[in-house]
């Protein structure tokens, strides 16, 4: 077990809808701290990165931990990590008593794109210590390979079904538990949901002749219903 981190400050970046943000380095400005002793010499110091699950999906446990060591017997490192994504910061953690920073993997989810991604540890320096950074660790999010998505469609008797109709999907946070409908027929339909034969308008939304609409579960354990008046069946999303 390691000491909880001391929480210094974290910097909001913004949310990536679509891509994969290329692999950036570390900018030559970037100013890491090189302090000196009374003698006028400092002790060097090497950062190391690891990531508890290098590959996981949005909303998986896991953190990013940082260690830094003297090179020479100058004892443990004290001061701050920066933790940079593709080269943007994503949060600042104090190091622990034992030379140790964590960033929960949970604090970049939200601005990150699915795909490989470049992790560093700037270690700023401090005291007697210089700073250092670690080499590139690529993490990799997990997000949908594929859209999930159903078609409304015309029975027999002219009535609109939905095929697919049922949907067991996983939380993607921030993205949730979405499906695509893509209405084939000249009938434009408003939404419904609720649970079978308690329908609700979803007011104000609706699946336009022959275009597109999307639904969803924003919630983790829980499951929608939606369908659109006179259908013979409806979408079940199970969001897990």
């Amino acid at each position: 077990m390691y000491a909880k981190p001391r929480r210094v400050k974290r910097m909001s970046v913004a949310l990536l809808v679509v891509g994969i943000a290329a692999t950036a380095s570390i900018a030559p400005a970037m100013a890491l701290g090189a302090p000196s002793t009374a003698t006028g010499t400092a002790a060097a110091t090497r950062t190391t990165l690891k990531s508890s699950r290098p590959q996981a999906h949005y909303g998986d446990a896991g953190q990013l931990t940082a260690t830094v060591r003297s090179t020479a017997a100058a004892g443990t490192p004290t001061g701050i990590v920066e933790f940079l994504v593709d080269g943007s910061s994503v949060g600042s953690v104090a190091l622990d008593t034992t030379g140790h920073a964590s960033l929960p993997l949970s604090e970049i989810y939200p601005s990150l794109a699915p795909g490989a991604h470049s992790v560093v540890a700037a270690y700023q320096g401090e005291g007697v210590f210089e700073g250092s950074v670690s080499v590139p660790l690529q993490q990799t999010l997990i997000g949908l390979t594929e859209e999930a998505s159903t078609s409304i469609t015309l029975n027999a008797k002219g009535s609109p079904v939905f095929t697919p109709s049922s949907f067991q999907l996983r939380y993607q946070e921030p993205f949730g538990c979405n499906v695509t409908i893509h209405n084939q027929t000249p009938q434009g339909y408003q939404l419904l949901y609720g649970t079978p034969g308690s329908w609700k308008a979803l007011r104000g939304y609706g699946v336009p002749a022959s275009g597109l609409a999307g639904v969803g579960v924003g919630l983790e354990g829980s499951t929608g219903y939606f369908t659109v008046k006179g259908a013979a069946n409806f979408i079940r999303i199970n969001c897990h």
